[in-house]
C-alpha cells in the first residue's frame, strides 16, 4: 500500500524542497505544516514584539509566499525588521518583496486572447 502524502520528512532535516505552498491563493503545492507554523510564529512576533502593533497581515502575506521556500519568506521578513522605521505598509511591503522572489507575477498575470475571426 502506498504511503499516506502527510506533511513527514525524509531523512529529518529541516530544508524544504522547492516551494512550501503557503497560503489559499491556489498557486504552488499544499502548504507545509512546519513552514507555515514557522510564518504565524514570525509574523506574529513581528506583530506583538517586532513592533508592527498588528499591522501585518498573515492570510495576505501566506498567499503571497505561495511557491517561495521558506528561507526566502524569513530573509523578506527579516529585511521588513531592518527596514521598519521606513516602511508605511508592512503587508504591502512584504507581499511585493514574496512575489518578486516567487513565480514571478505568474500566479497573477492573465493573458487575453482575442478570437481570430
Amino acid at each position: 500500500c502506498p504511503e499516506p502524502q502527510s506533511g513527514g520528512k525524509k531523512g529529518g532535516g529541516k530544508g524544504f524542497s522547492g516551494g512550501a505552498g503557503f497560503g489559499g491563493g491556489g498557486y504552488g503545492a499544499p502548504m507545509d505544516v512546519d513552514a507555515d507554523t514557522k510564518l504565524r510564529k514570525r509574523i506574529g512576533w513581528l506583530n506583538k514584539d517586532g513592533g508592527f502593533e498588528n499591522q501585518l497581515n498573515y492570510q495576505k502575506v501566506a498567499e503571497a509566499a505561495a511557491g517561495v521556500d521558506i528561507q526566502s519568506v524569513m530573509e523578506v521578513l527579516k529585511d521588513l525588521e531592518e527596514n521598519k522605521a521606513k516602511v508605511k505598509d508592512p503587508t504591502a511591503y512584504t507581499s511585493a518583496a514574496l512575489r518578486k522572489r516567487g513565480l514571478g507575477g505568474a500566479g497573477v498575470r492573465r493573458t487575453i486572447m482575442k478570437p481570430k475571426h
